[in-house]
C-alpha cells in the first residue's frame, strides 16, 4: 500500500502515464483531504465529477484522525507546509507506508519514506 498525494490523483486523471502505472501497480490509499482536493475541482463537470468520484470509493480512504492532526501539526512547523499537505503526508506516517507526491517542498519530510515523482512540465 502507498499514500498518493492529490498531485498524483490530478495526474491520473489527466491521463499521464506515470500516475497511471503509480494507481495500477499498488494499493493506493489516500487522506479525506485528498478526497475533498479533488472533488472540489470547480473545471469538473457533474459528469466528470460522478466518475472521478466513482473512482475515488475504489481506494481507501484514510479519514483524518487526532493522530494525523497531531502529526500534522508537527510537519506544518517543522518543514513550513500547508496543513493540507501536512495532514496528506500525516496520512502516510499513521499507515507506515510510503508516500508518492510531485510536491518538491513535501520531499524533505525525513519522517515517512518519500517516493518521489516529478511533474511533466
Amino acid at each position: 500500500m502507498i499514500v498518493v498525494d492529490t498531485n498524483v490523483l490530478a495526474y491520473f486523471f489527466e491521463g499521464k502515464d506515470f500516475a497511471g502505472e503509480i494507481v495500477s501497480q499498488n494499493e493506493i490509499a489516500i487522506s479525506s483531504v485528498s478526497y475533498v482536493e479533488i472533488l472540489s475541482n470547480k473545471k469538473l463537470t457533474s459528469k466528470h465529477r460522478e466518475i472521478v468520484e466513482e473512482f475515488l470509493q475504489t481506494l481507501f480512504i484514510n479519514q483524518t484522525n487526532h493522530l494525523i492532526c497531531e502529526t500534522a501539526i508537527k510537519f506544518s512547523l517543522t518543514y513550513n507546509i500547508k496543513t493540507a499537505d501536512a495532514l496528506i503526508a500525516a496520512t502516510a506516517k499513521f499507515l507506515n507506508v510510503p508516500f508518492v507526491t510531485a510536491d518538491e517542498k513535501l520531499h524533505k519530510i525525513k519522517e515517512i519514506e518519500i517516493i518521489k515523482i516529478y511533474s511533466p512540465k
